[in-house]
């Protein structure tokens, strides 16, 4: 399932994936493959990853709410970067796979990101020792640019590329909501990250309002000081619902545009409060003993 921002929806097409078949790392929660799509092996050299729960019974919505939230992480990149920092920050893209032969099973899918990986930060106030500027300051942005209501943690990935996020919302607290899974500690984890970060040049450069502030100039500090606070505070993002669904509203400042944009109702999706089912069914030849027809979710 490959999913919109544009129109909060989940749009389906078919391919033929290659998997390794043994994992070449296993966590917590998943194990890890690496992946080819036999359809685009032809033009163009990519591997991906391929994430299967180790619970054979986990709810499929883990996995469609993993993914928007990455996507809905990727916006707030976005914006990150419109204002120039140092060094720009990106998330990897995520999509869902329905393996047909193997009796529907859905797991997640992305890029695969060569390079020493380096966990960050985390979604209970960890800071890594080797304490990095950009990553810290786009946490610390998260969290102003949508008014207090939520924070992008758990940073991780290799340089400045990230994946699996974590994301921290009081939004839905009131009603017993948890909008972004089991790592989503609400204010609490909020919190958190706000004892334990440190002000840096860039949280500086972007004007935002200093928390503990660290007055040392070390790690990577901007060359340029021209972000006006004022145009900070014109990005207007609040979390609220619509039409049963979380979502994002969101304002660039007043003249200017972050690419890409979001709708024109300039909602980006946060996460469906139900479960998203689409019933389909497809018929294939399997290629091979480790090639497998799917459905790209």
């Amino acid at each position: 399932m490959i999913f919109d921002p544009n129109t909060r929806n989940w749009h389906i097409e078919k391919t033929m994936i290659k998997v390794d078949a043994t994992p070449f790392a296993k966590g917590g929660l998943r194990m890890a493959y690496h992946m080819l799509d036999l359809d685009l092996v032809d033009r163009e050299n990519v591997t991906y990853v391929l994430k299967v729960s180790i619970d054979p019974d986990e709810d499929v919505d883990v996995y469609h709410r993993d993914v928007e939230m990455q996507l809905f992480a990727k916006g707030i990149a976005e914006q990150f970067n419109y204002y120039n920092p140092p060094k720009k920050v990106g998330f990897v893209g995520a999509w869902l796979l329905k393996l047909v032969k193997r009796g529907g099973q859905v797991c997640a899918v992305e890029r695969f990101i060569s390079g020493p990986y380096r966990k960050h930060n985390n979604n209970y106030g960890f800071v890594n020792e080797d304490e990095r500027n950009t990553p810290q300051a786009f946490s610390h942005f998260s969290y102003e640019v949508c008014k207090h209501q939520l924070l992008v943690c758990d940073i991780q990935g290799v340089a400045d590329l990230y994946t699996d996020p974590q994301i921290h919302t009081t939004a839905g607290e009131d009603k017993g909501d948890r909008p972004f899974g089991k790592g989503n500690l609400g204010q609490k984890g909020i919190d958190q990250f706000l004892k334990s970060h440190r002000c840096n040049a860039i949280c500086r450069y972007l004007k935002l309002p200093p928390i503990n502030p660290r007055f040392e100039e070390i790690g990577t500090v901007p060359v340029d000081n021209t972000v006006m606070q004022k145009e900070i505070e014109r990005i207007n993002i609040r979390v609220f619902e619509v039409g049963g669904r979380l979502a994002m509203g969101g304002l660039a400042p007043e003249g200017h545009a972050p690419t890409p944009r979001a709708s024109k109702s300039e909602h980006l999706p946060l996460l469906s409060n139900k479960k998203q089912t689409t019933k389909i069914t497809i018929t294939a030849e399997e290629s091979g003993s480790n090639c497998e027809c799917c459905l790209v979710m």
